[in-house]
Parts: C-alpha cells; structure tokens; sequence
C-alpha cells in the first residue's frame, strides 16, 4: 500500500464558532478538514455601475452623484468619524464600504457519523445564526459573524460543505 499521497491533518486552519454557551471547533467536533486556507475576511467599497449610451466604459453612479441622499456628507456626518471604517473620504465624496465577508470551505474527514447526520447537526448550530468566529491561525482576532450554510455536496468518498459569512463587528 502507497501511503506517499496521504496527509496528517492535526486542526490547524481550523475555525471555531461560538454563540456564548456552546463553542464548535470545525476539526476537534465536525472533522471538518479546510480545502483552502482560510485569510482574514475584506470588504469592497459599495459602487452601483451603470453602461451610458455614447460614453465609453461604465459610469458609477456613486461616484458621479457624491451628494445623493445615499452617501452625501450631510447625511453621513453622524456616522462618519475618522476612526470609522465603514466610512472613507475621497475627492468625490464619501466611499461607502460593503460588510466584511468571505466563505469557508471544508471537506468532511468524519467518517464515523453519517453524512446526514453531521450535516443536521452543522445546520443547526451555523445556519443563519449570528456568532463568534476565530481563525486557529489568529486567535487574536474575534469576529461576530452572520453565517450561512451554502451547501453541501456528497460524492462517493467524501462530502463538502462551504459556509459563508458577513462580518457584524471585529475585537
């Protein structure tokens, strides 16, 4: 037997999830092995582009009208601080920046409990649930996270499941 190709995982790049009283380590209670390392989650800066007949390219509509109701100055003064990172100052106005948000995808090493098994009791604890999330790699950062479970996929010698989130707020 070849055993060349076979590769001892021990949890890191794991994520543990927590609402307050219970707390779930993706490798230690679901033996969820991560498919890609996982980074720190970004945020994009909110734009909403439109095509202009007889103009080259795409225009930003948020860009063009900095004084709309949606990202004027007056109408952010309240909220916008210089140590607000939702927030950032341009020449054009105020840059409204999207949530924080990415996606985690595992595959299913645990083959001591069913498949659908494991997959109600991940949905119960992750979907649609507002929780704490860190990163093994940094456990100096906590996130509050929205998760949602995208799906999961069963083949014939392993399942997959990919969560997504969008961060609340970062300590």
């Amino acid at each position: 037997m070849d055993l060349s190709n076979v590769y001892d995982y021990y949890g890191e790049h794991s994520v543990v999830f927590s609402d307050g009283v219970t707390t779930k380590h993706t490798w230690n209670d679901w033996g969820l092995v991560p498919s890609s390392r996982h980074s720190e989650p970004v945020n994009g800066i909110w734009s909403h582009t439109v095509t202009i007949n007889g103009v080259n390219g795409q225009e930003d509509l948020v860009r063009l009208a900095p004084f709309t109701s949606v990202n004027s100055h007056e109408n952010l003064k309240e909220a916008v601080k210089n140590d607000n990172r939702s927030y950032i100052k341009t020449t054009y106005g105020y840059d409204i920046f999207m949530p924080m948000s990415g996606s985690l995808s595992f595959i299913i090493a645990d083959q001591n409990t069913s498949f659908f098994a494991k997959q109600q009791e991940i949905l119960n604890f992750l979907h649609n649930q507002s929780l704490n999330m860190q990163f093994t790699d940094d456990p100096a950062k906590t996130y509050t996270v929205r998760t949602t479970v995208e799906g999961f996929n069963s083949a014939a010698k392993y399942g997959t499941i990919t969560i997504k989130y969008s961060v609340i707020s970062e300590t």
